[in-house]
């Protein structure tokens, strides 16, 4: 019974950091129904913006991920005012083929930045636990958890409480109807692209911790 609690335990603490790193792709494709292949490459490039910041700077991999959040998300803007917006005007089915190909670009552009060889954060509370009897809890593994679901809690308001989430709502259902209310949905396309690419940065804790 303790060892399936404790795998019980260990699968909860990946899921909800998994989940977050699913919440981008979910933003993406539920708004404009596209498949953002881009969004694993982003993961590295985040993983890779919190591990220099923790070697140059000290700064804790949780902390630097509210950092890394910020150019993540103006990347994504960029992302989809070149790229995607272009891209759609000729052919929807494109962007597959323009994620895909920009996330090669990306993954090339990490390796010559950071190398080919995996790189690792080890904080202070790394190799840590916290011992409930005869349950281990890792704290590295907990704390990430802990943001992801902090984060994922964040934006389920953020889509229902705010007028951004309205407005990504309504240009997801029916974008005919959106732009009557005074919706644009390339601008709500910009929006949704930052906060999908913003999130990388939190989702990237499963692979620092």
């Amino acid at each position: 019974m303790t060892e399936l609690i404790q795998a019980l335990i260990f699968g909860a603490l990946i899921g909800g950091v998994y989940a977050l790193m699913a919440t981008g792709l979910t933003l993406t494709f539920g708004v404009m129904k596209i498949v953002n292949l881009t969004q694993g490459a982003f993961l590295i490039l985040s993983a890779y913006l919190c591990h220099s910041l923790w070697l140059r700077l000290g700064l804790d991999p949780i902390l630097g991920a509210f950092l890394v959040a910020i150019p993540m998300a103006l990347l994504g803007v960029v992302l989809y005012k070149l790229v995607i917006e272009r891209v759609q005007r000729i052919d929807h089915g494109l962007t597959i083929v323009a994620t895909f190909a920009l996330a090669m670009i990306a993954e090339a552009f990490i390796a010559l930045a950071w190398g080919p060889n995996p790189k690792t954060s080890t904080p202070q509370y790394f190799n840590q636990s916290i011992h409930v009897g005869s349950l281990i809890i890792p704290r590295a593994q907990l704390y990430a958890a802990l943001l992801a679901v902090g984060v994922t809690v964040a934006l389920q308001v953020m889509v229902k409480r705010t007028w951004l989430g309205h407005a990504i709502t309504a240009a997801s259902e029916n974008p005919e109807g959106a732009r009557l209310i005074g919706v644009e949905p390339a601008r709500v396309g910009a929006w949704t692209f930052a906060l999908a690419s913003a999130t990388s940065a939190f989702g990237t804790e499963r692979d620092m911790s």
